[in-house]
């Protein structure tokens, strides 16, 4: 049995302190809108959220937290695979 990968609170503290936190949306680089934790914002995001304006805490959070939770479920699939592989 694989024991499931949880990315813990103080891993996510490390990466908002590393990456950086930016409470207002902005074009990334390359002209993407981005906020939070580098976030890079989805079309329906964009209708609601404007170049300029000021994002919440809890909302950089949320963000980061379904962003982190997609890396997650990648390594836990992956472990899963190879958890089978050695069976």
């Amino acid at each position: 049995m694989t024991t499931m990968y949880t990315i813990s609170d103080d891993a996510i503290e490390f990466i908002k302190k590393h990456e950086g936190v930016e409470a207002k949306v902005y074009l990334d680089a390359v002209g993407k809108p981005t906020a939070g934790v580098g976030h890079l914002l989805t079309e329906e995001e964009w209708k609601s959220f404007k170049v300029g304006q000021p994002v919440t805490e809890q909302q950089i959070h949320d963000w980061l937290k379904a962003d982190l939770a997609k890396v997650q479920d990648c390594i836990n699939a992956i472990k899963a695979q190879i958890g089978r592989a050695h069976v």
